[in-house]
């Protein structure tokens, strides 16, 4: 019987899958299963996962059902005392594992546990490292709605997770983490390892960018949920225009804009920020946001890097 079940679930992450994996295969500590589902997948997501000839892997194939869904049969079929949480473009660092469940079997009343992180562009180029907020206390200060963990980073308790009845499935995967982290915190502690445990992406799929109206509806719906009460019809809405997404071409413009508001804001590198909102633009002209920062990015006398600009839990790679 293994004491760890590392869950991921899988939908068209064909670039990143393999370091993925071998990422997990790859840890100090190797009493592990490795649940891998692949959740509708319509690239070579499948074939990759079935090229690796590893007894811990347990493949399962659904068509899609989002992340909600895929976890929760992930975590209802493994064996493990904790689960780890992957995501098949991230990477984990080696003593990934090992670190986190030592730390939980030494500490009982703790529940959760996650780490900082080292943020990569989709190409795998290191930008800058994370320290997420450490002491439970600190973490506690920021709920209910700030971000508290990468959710790929965690691993916790599995008899909480199913005590907290588990991911809810009827919520868009932008938040479910932050509902079930807020039910969690009511059963333990919480803590992060304050150096980072893995690669965390960029890409065009996991960036996001909501308006004020936006972000109140949600932590509208946060607070409904995390209180028990019943969401009104406004919320469901707000939800289902949320899983229709933005077009591909509206997800690319985000995903360079962040780059170059990086670049420009963190990494003092004007020319690289410049380049990056022009290609922003290029995805969707009527990026005003991009357009803005490109100007201001021409005109900008900033050079070298600023690392006396840089936030406490931000620190240069």
């Amino acid at each position: 019987m293994v004491d760890v079940s590392v869950v991921m679930s899988v939908y068209n992450a064909e670039p990143y899958l393999e370091d993925a994996i071998k990422s997990i295969l790859g840890q100090t500590y190797q009493d592990f299963e490795f649940i891998i589902i692949d959740d509708g997948s319509t690239d070579q997501s499948a074939e990759i996962i079935k090229s690796f000839h590893d007894e811990r892997i347990i493949f399962l194939q659904q068509t899609n059902k989002g992340l909600a869904y895929s976890l929760n049969r992930g975590i209802r079929e493994s064996h493990g005392k904790y689960v780890a949480r992957m995501d098949a473009d991230d990477e984990s660092l080696p003593t990934r594992l090992a670190l986190q469940k030592s730390f939980l079997d030494e500490h009982a009343d703790y529940v959760v546990v996650g780490s900082g992180a080292i943020v990569m562009d989709k190409d795998g180029c290191e930008l800058y490292v994370v320290k997420m907020p450490m002491d439970d206390g600190e973490i506690r200060d920021r709920l209910p709605y700030k971000p508290i963990f990468y959710h790929s980073s965690t691993m916790y308790v599995k008899s909480t997770f199913f005590a907290c009845g588990g991911y809810n499935e009827k919520i868009h995967h932008f938040f479910e983490d932050l509902i079930l982290w807020n039910q969690m915190s009511k059963n333990g502690k919480l803590h992060n390892f304050h150096e980072p445990l893995i690669k965390y992406r960029l890409t065009p799929t996991s960036i996001t960018y909501n308006k004020p109206r936006d972000r109140e509806l949600t932590k509208r719906i946060i607070f409904k949920i995390n209180s028990g009460e019943n969401l009104s019809t406004n919320d469901v809405n707000y939800i289902e225009s949320l899983k229709r997404g933005r077009s591909i071409q509206q997800k690319k413009s985000d995903y360079y804009y962040s780059l170059g508001n990086i670049h420009h804001n963190l990494l003092g590198e004007q020319a690289k920020a410049k380049n990056y909102y022009i290609s922003a633009l290029k995805q969707n002209p009527f990026n005003i946001k991009a357009l803005i920062k490109l100007i201001q990015s021409l005109i900008s006398k900033t050079t070298g890097s600023p690392e006396h600009k840089l936030k406490p839990w931000i620190t240069m790679k």
